[in-house]
């Protein structure tokens, strides 16, 4: 399995308040989380985002981090 990137359904909120923006499920291939969709709740907004593997996505804020 060389893929490089794997596909993620995001449920976006108007919530106003942190975290807005959550993850409902992971997929292999993009046709596969397409097909998915469909069925959700169609009471919510969804997202379909693609992201790269062993990637970090965290993110330091130089006032918190103490090195």
């Amino acid at each position: 399995m060389d893929q490089v990137v794997m596909w993620g359904i995001f449920v976006s909120e108007d919530a106003r308040r942190f975290p807005n923006f959550f993850p409902i499920a992971f997929f292999e291939t993009r046709e596969k989380a397409i097909e998915v969709i469909p069925g959700l709740p169609k009471d919510m907004n969804y997202d379909l985002l693609e992201l790269p593997l062993n990637h970090n996505f965290a993110y330091f804020h130089k006032k918190t981090v103490s090195w």
